[in-house]
């Protein structure tokens, strides 16, 4: 404090003429206000949130007078109460300001922040470096070229009159620890070393007089090594330099300093003053090896302004060069160079991508509506992007990437804006402008109304409109005129309520804080539930101890569900405790390492404790999942090891060579050699057909355009698949080896408006103004008329939600309706209606369902009565955590279900009294992987059904499958896999033994068979032998059509064998579809609608198989020649063509899975479905005799063995339905599982997967440990 400066009231103040700026007071508190609305006009402020500073005056031990010194902080909250989070603590260390000359005067010391303990009990400590000048012994030569920790000031002692020259003490910080404290985990560490002499600046401050100014501006080290981790483990490490703005610095005799710094790349850089701070370069190191560089050259403009010797230049980055280590000892270079106008604004990026490339360069262009007289300057005009440098820009129409422009204020385009509001938006289309957006403003700035390319408006109001209070609501209103209202805390413009266009709102509590405390779910209101929100959250900062969020579920029986998250000091989630069922808690763990890396994760494990707040820390080996990461020095994962009960059980390893990463699975996993170019993006997948990265692989190639998009696509074969985009950026043409040339148009707002296929076949889409498709149309071939196929209808119930959905065939129109929705928007009431002309199926079939309000869970259906089965109301109960324990309706058809502490299924009961059938579930220990399967039913003697047992290798293949009940031959069956996963080998060896080579002689159990598969490199089964007693029949199979056509297409299967010879033969369309099937000399001929679904079969009788679809491409009617069956969700309706008998099946769902079918009919009853791991019904028990059916079948879903001559169903391989064509409807598409592939191509690509690129291939030809139900992608 300044006491010379003070004049008090009524003294002359002579010589103390010069202004002085400070206070007698301090800074104590800081708080935020808003204005209210709601109390009289005298009452303006409602409080928001405040910090209150604590100030200590420590002694400084000097003998001076002790200096303020900020101790604490604490944040405090005062909207709806107060609360206040524990106080930040600053702890200080004093050190010596001064350089003590042995001349009596003080030392001047003085704190430094050594330790900050945060709100959640963490700490950050900082060490200093060591004084490093000694009066008399370790002394700078002169102040003009000061090399060490120092510098010299003119400074007024506290008791003397004159200022002195003294030297005084530079101190840096040398190393950071992060302390969580309260998690147990390792300190984070951060060490610092400068690896140059330090710069010291001659003063340039204008309020000191020259005579007492001298070289005590410091100005930092050049150079500075960061390394992030505990020494003896792995470290980061990163070199920085820095530009100083050295260059032109005072020397005495009037002199002046020239100071440059050379970077890495050998470029020399002037170190002028107004670049002092700017970082040059960075280092990266992986270990001792340099992997990468950054260098950034200064871009400067100026002077801008002067005021004597002072100049302001604009600063900014021209240039940045990267390097990269290849892992052949080469470098990879980029280069991005940047351009700006005078006022500092980007207005070229000239992006050479690798400089060793040609072809990869883009530049991209900026220029910018500016108005002098208003001072605006950053608004872009247009923005302009080519696939060549800047050097050739404009360039060619061809290689204009995107381009845009924006005008201001409701001017039009160029006009200079008056307020910088932008109004209205435009894109280039490549043959004209396109207005995308128009968007006006109110007073304050905030957009009242946006209408886009198709004049569609959008509005939002805004309460109070005017701008002397914070906003309570906000209304949106959209362009069919349907409102969503958000009442909102002005406060904190927090949402107090939010009501959707349907209706549908939730509420929202928040603490003092503003964080939320109290939710109340659509569907369960706050009026009605005042003290029953849908969700509850708490939240306790605690300095000794994890913080801790709870957050609490409503359940059924009101009262609450509690799961803990746990964070560390640092606030990283460190632990998670969840109920566990009937008791006990799982929980997860997160450790970090001396870098802050995740490197210990502990998977859900069990402990009897409810779950709580305290941190649970285990034993390693109690612990029976749990995956150790080690990182490698760039941070890089190298090995992930998964430990079960602290013993390593495989591990996953993964290296890097600049522009690849290699990763070696498990055990019965692909090693894989992913490259990328320099914008990341993956060119090249390698795979091997060995455990190392070395010798033969399979490679899939990625290229793409200028923009980015993906261009071609060339798999391990060859087959090439290759995209169009028009000039924005839009997908208009993709080009399949099998399917052809798909077409796609699009509407003014880029919704699909129009696709055609190879076939020439379309489907148009029609959309209302909230963008929703309305209907869609159909086009059978150039030139063909255009038929409506089908509609959607929305709003008439509820805003916002669809009504109804209509699929047209000729003149007759299938309807799925919604006649009920309850308050949540879910429906509660929906009717099939089947139009005239189908016989005993014509009608309106009404389905019920209702949810509980406070869980959201369906708690009842109701089925319509209909083909001899009576309507039927069916109740779901579940358990305290919500997991689903009794399904009942005309019968308990799921009396009990038990589960693990996981929450998965241990036993299920099926019936109840003397006719229950049991399955139980058991799990792999850590990985939880299904490792057996007991089925029995509660009859004498022996009561197994089933009793089977899984084994797996480390990459989870199903490598053995035994289903052995006692008294009966066991069925084991052993799988083998390739390199890439596929099933190469299935047989049932009769001794168990899977590791022995198997032999026809040894081949046991009820069913018993060796099948060998081999695969192309594009995953086409290309021979199958199947091994026998009488000897092995050999399928070969053959692919592609003329010229190379359609390569993965399947164009005849050869069998040779004891049987003698024979060939099957297939036949497409030119979008992949199978258009002629002629197997065991019968030709099946199939056609297919526009959007790829099977529309009819023909035998070679003459027999037809016809198939309808509702709107959404569901299978609604299969019309077979004995039977029509009418598909209804849960209920399905068979008519007897012949006798026009009308026979029903219900299914009845428990936990996602179809427990049991009733059937009515001759043959009529209800059957429990028991299923095998992949959905596929297997055995099959009558509930009043419990009587057993059993089916076997091979990997890829062929009958095995004798096959029950009755079945209550259409069912088949993983749930999909069976139809007299011999093939299997997997939803999406055609299953035959004679060839174990698909009919058509999949309809959808991951390009990620090169066997899941071959668009026919089942499950990637791993069937038993994959599945693919629905048809368009492989679960794995």
């Amino acid at each position: 404090m300044p006491f010379d400066r003070i004049c008090k009231a009524g003294e002359r103040c002579e010589n103390r003429y010069s202004p002085s700026f400070f206070t007698r007071k301090r800074l104590v508190k800081v708080l935020t206000q808003v204005r209210r609305d709601d109390v009289p006009a005298e009452v303006k402020w409602r409080d928001v949130d405040s910090w209150t500073l604590r100030h200590e005056f420590p002694d400084t031990g000097d003998g001076l007078s002790p200096a303020i010194w900020l101790a604490g902080i604490t944040m405090t909250g005062h909207v709806g109460g107060t609360l206040s989070q524990p106080e930040i603590l600053f702890h200080g260390r004093s050190m010596p300001n001064r350089v003590e000359a042995g001349d009596g005067l003080p030392p001047i010391t003085r704190f430094r922040v050594e330790r900050v303990r945060n709100e959640a009990g963490g700490i950050t400590e900082v060490k200093y470096s060591d004084r490093e000048c000694v009066h008399g012994t370790n002394m700078p030569a002169n102040p003009e070229s000061n090399a060490k920790r120092c510098f010299p000031s003119w400074w007024l002692p506290e008791f003397g009159q004159d200022q002195v020259l003294g030297w005084f003490h530079k101190y840096v910080a040398t190393d950071i620890t992060e302390d969580d404290r309260t998690g147990d985990s390792a300190l984070k560490k951060t060490h610092y070393d400068y690896l140059e002499n330090p710069a010291w600046h001659f003063d340039d401050n204008d309020f000191t007089d020259m005579a007492h100014r001298t070289w005590s501006q410091w100005r930092g080290y050049g150079k500075v090594q960061t390394t992030v981790g505990e020494p003896g483990t792995t470290q980061s490490v990163t070199v920085e330099r820095f530009l100083r703005g050295m260059d032109g610095d005072r020397l005495p005799n009037n002199g002046n300093r020239t100071v440059t710094v050379t970077d890495s790349d050998g470029r020399v850089h002037t170190d002028s003053e107004w670049l002092a701070g700017f970082a040059l370069e960075s280092q990266a190191y992986n270990g001792p090896t340099l992997e990468s560089v950054s260098v950034k050259i200064p871009w400067v403009r100026g002077p801008t302004a002067t005021a004597g010797d002072d100049k302001a230049y604009m600063t900014n980055t021209a240039e940045v060069r990267g390097r990269t280590l290849m892992g052949d000892g080469s470098w990879r270079h980029t280069a991005v160079v940047n351009t700006f106008d005078d006022r500092g604004n980007t207005t070229k990026v000239d992006d050479a991508g690798d400089t060793a490339v040609t072809g990869d360069e883009t530049c991209a262009t900026t220029t910018y509506a500016t108005n002098e007289s208003a001072h605006i300057f950053t608004r872009p005009a247009s923005i302009r992007s080519t696939a060549k440098p800047c050097s050739d820009w404009p360039g060619a129409a061809a290689d204009l990437l995107a381009e845009s422009r924006s005008s201001y204020d409701g001017l039009a385009y160029g006009a200079a804006p008056t307020k910088g509001n932008l109004t209205a938006t435009e894109r280039w289309t490549g043959t004209a402008w396109q207005l995308t957006q128009r968007t006006t403003y109110d007073e304050l700035g905030r957009p009242t109304e946006v209408v886009d390319s198709e004049g569609r408006k959008t509005k939002t109001a805004y309460t109070p409109a005017g701008g002397d209070f914070g906003v309570r609501t906000v209304t949106k209103t959209d362009p069919k005129g349907f409102s969503a209202v958000t009442e909102m805390d002005p406060a904190r413009s927090l949402a107090l309520n939010e009501t959707d266009i349907s209706g549908r709102r939730a509420d929202i509590e928040y603490d003092p804080l503003g964080r939320t405390v109290r939710v109340w779910a659509p569907g369960h209101a706050k009026a009605d539930n005042p003290s029953l929100p849908s969700s509850v959250y708490e939240y306790e900062y605690r300095t000794d101890a994890p913080t801790v969020v709870t957050s609490k579920s409503l359940r059924e029986d009101g009262n609450y569900i509690a799961s803990y998250t746990l964070y560390d000091g640092l606030l990283r989630e460190r632990q998670t405790q969840l109920p566990a069922v009937a008791g006990g808690r799982l929980l997860n763990d997160w450790r970090y390492d001396s870098r802050g890396q995740q490197y210990r994760v502990n998977g859900a494990y069990y402990n009897e404790s409810e779950p709580g707040k305290a941190l649970f820390e285990p034993l390693d080996n109690a612990v029976p999942n749990q995956t150790i990461t080690e990182f490698d020095a760039l941070g890089r994962e190298t090995e992930v090891i998964y430990r079960r009960l602290g013993v390593e059980q495989w591990r996953t390893s993964s290296s890097y060579g600049g522009d690849r990463t290699t990763v070696i699975p498990p055990l019965g996993g692909t090693t894989t050699t992913v490259i990328r170019d320099v914008h990341g993006r993956a060119t090249e997948k390698r795979q091997y057909h060995g455990r190392q990265p070395t010798g033969a692989y399979d490679s899939t190639r990625y290229a793409f355009n200028a923009r980015g998009l993906q261009d071609t696509i060339t798999a391990p074969d060859g087959s090439v698949w290759r995209y169009e985009y028009d000039a924005l950026g839009r997908k208009t043409a993709e080009h399949d080896p099998d399917a052809g040339t798909t077409r796609t148009t699009y509407t003014a707002v880029d919704q699909v408006d129009t696709t055609t296929d190879a076939r020439g076949m379309s489907i148009r889409s029609e959309y209302d103004v909230l963008g929703r498709k309305v209907a869609e149309y159909e086009r059978r071939g150039t030139g063909q008329a255009e038929t409506k196929v089908a509609s959607w209808n929305y709003d008439a119930i509820k805003p916002g939600l669809l009504d109804s959905s209509t699929r047209y065939a000729g003149d007759k129109s299938y309807v799925n309706k919604v006649l009920e929705f309850d308050p949540a928007g879910r429906a509660t009431k929906t009717r099939v209606e089947v139009p005239g002309g189908e016989d005993k199926l014509t009608g309106n079939y009404d389905f019920k369902a209702s949810y509980n309000s406070r869980t959201g869970r369906l708690t009842s259906t109701v089925q319509p009565a209909a083909g001899g089965l009576g309507a039927e109301v069916v109740l779901h109960k579940y358990n305290e955590l919500g997991l689903p324990t009794e399904t009942y309706g005309a019968e308990k058809y799921v009396p009990e279900t038990l589960y693990s502490k996981y929450g998965e299924v241990l036993r299920l009961t099926q019936g109840s009294g003397s006719k229950t059938v049991y399955t139980s579930m058991f799990y792999e220990e850590g990985t939880r992987r299904l490792s057996g399967v007991d089925v029995q039913r509660n009859v004498q003697g022996n009561t197994y059904i089933a009793k089977r047992q899984y084994g797996y290798d480390p990459s989870g293949n199903i490598t053995k499958l035994t289903d052995g009940p006692p008294g009966a031959l066991p069925d084991t069956q052993c799988f083998s896999h390739d390199y890439l996963k596929r099933m190469t080998r299935a047989f049932t060896p009769g001794n168990g033994d899977c590791q022995a080579q198997p032999t026809v002689a040894g081949l046991g159990g009820p069913a018993p068979y060796w099948q060998d598969y081999e695969y192309d490199i594009a995953g086409n089964r290309t021979k199958e032998t199947d091994h026998r007693s009488n000897g092995d029949t050999v399928r070969t199979y053959a692919y592609g059509g003329p010229n190379g056509a359609q390569p993965h297409t399947l164009r005849s299967v050869t069998q040779n064998g004891p049987g003698g010879t024979s060939q099957d033969t297939f036949d497409y369309d030119p979008t992949g579809n199978t258009t002629a099937r002629t197997v065991s000399g019968s030709t099946q001929r199939l056609e297919w609608d526009p959007l790829g679904h099977t529309e009819k079969v023909t035998e070679h009788d003459g027999r037809q198989s016809n198939y309808l679809y509702d709107a959404d491409g569901d299978r609604l009617i299969k019309r077979e020649a004995a039977t029509t069956t009418l598909y209804l969700g849960g209920m399905e309706l068979v008519l007897n063509n012949s006798t026009k008998n009308l026979t029903a099946r219900r299914y009845y769902d428990h936990g996602g899975s179809v427990v049991a079918v009733r059937t009515s009919g001759a043959n009529g009853g209800l059957f429990w479905q028991l299923g095998d791991h992949q959905g596929t019904s297997v055995t099959t028990v009558k509930s009043d005799t419990l009587e057993v059916n059993q089916r076997r079948q091979d990997p890829f879903g062929k009958p095995r063995g004798t096959s029950p001559t009755t079945w209550p169903d259409d069912k088949g391989f993983v749930g999909g339905t069976k139809d007299d064509t011999g093939l299997t409807n997997l939803g999406a598409r055609q299953y035959d599982s004679a060839t174990g592939r698909f009919i058509s191509v999949d309809p959808v690509l991951d390009t990620d997967d090169p066997q899941q690129m071959n668009g026919f291939a089942y499950a990637n030809n791993s069937p038993v440990t994959n599945s693919d139900p629905s048809g368009p992608m492989p679960l794995t």
